[in-house]
This record gives structure tokens, sequence and C-alpha cells, in this order.
């Protein structure tokens, strides 16, 4: 007779369960793969060392309303920010960002000035790119934000005649996505 293999459950608990020390008859918080990029992410983002400029190629766009559903076109890892308007230049916005091993999202606030949005807190992608700033830019004809850890290698690409760019940047989706 075949023996098949034992499947053991282990519930993970939070890091601030286990900084408290485990009560057994407490009931188990739930792990959170947001909440440990979070705090690995606040622990080591240096905001100084994050690129300020735009990119040099594409046109920059100011005043766009950045309402609605922003991604980029897939491949083996996805990054997505949906923004909601608050108040004049501020937006709510959600990140969802995911790959073969994982996935996360965290929220955010953001103001828009000029070409520019500046988040209230880093994310950081699954690739992992983290960053505060994106920029709105025209490129080909279309619409784009592009991430200011990504703006180098943008700029690079473009410079030395190549064209597939389409991973570095992120396109607005129709409202029905």
């Amino acid at each position: 007779m075949k023996q098949l293999p034992i499947l053991l459950f282990v519930p993970m608990v939070s890091t601030a369960a286990l900084a408290a020390g485990i009560n057994r008859d407490a009931p188990l918080e739930p792990w959170s793969m947001s909440e440990r990029i979070e705090q690995e992410m606040m622990a080591s983002f240096d905001a100084s060392s994050e690129p300020l400029e735009p990119p040099r190629h594409g046109k920059r766009l100011t005043g766009l309303d950045l309402s609605g559903r922003w991604q980029s076109p897939g491949g083996y890892d996805s990054t997505s920010f949906t923004f909601e308007p608050l108040a004049e230049g501020s937006y709510s916005v959600l990140f969802r960002t995911s790959g073969c091993l994982g996935h996360w999202e965290l929220t955010r606030k953001a103001t828009y000035s000029q070409s520019t949005i500046l988040l209230d807190l880093p994310v950081q992608e699954y690739t992992p790119a983290t960053y505060t700033r994106l920029h709105t830019i025209e490129y080909q004809g279309d619409q784009y934000l592009i991430a200011s850890a990504r703006v180098a290698m943008f700029d690079e690409k473009i410079a030395a005649g190549d064209r597939s760019v389409d991973f570095l940047l992120l396109l607005r989706l129709p409202d029905d996505e």
C-alpha cells in the first residue's frame, strides 16, 4: 500500500504577536505579506537616494486626471495603482503588486503637481523597486506613469535606440477592466 505524505497546517502569526509573546489561548492573527513588506520597507527605504528628475524622453503631462487604474503590462510580475480623487490634486491610492511567489497591496495617499505624483509613504514592487514618486508622461501617443526607480533605465534604453520599454511603464486601463 502506498503511503501518503502527512500534511501539517501551521497557522502563521503576525510579527506583532511574536513580539508580544504567544498566548496559546488567544486567537491567531493572520500573517500578511502586505504587513511584512510594509515593515521591511519602512525600515530600509532611504528617500534621499530616490531620483527626483522626470524622464528626459517622452512628453511630461501636467494637469492629468489620474482617476482609475494604471497597470504594468504583466509577464511574470504585475503592478497596478488605482487612484480615487480626494481634494484638488490629491488622491487615495490602492497599490497592488504580484509575482510567481506572492502578492501584496498597500494603501497610500498621493498629491499630484506638475507631472509628478508624490506618495505619502513608499511602495515596493514585486521586482523589487521601491519608490515614492511617479511621473506622468506621454510616450508614442499613449499616457503612462513611470516610477522614479525606472526613469534611468527608461532613458538609457530610449537613448540606445531600444524601444522595448513597455515593462517599465504603467498604462491606464479602460474603466470596464
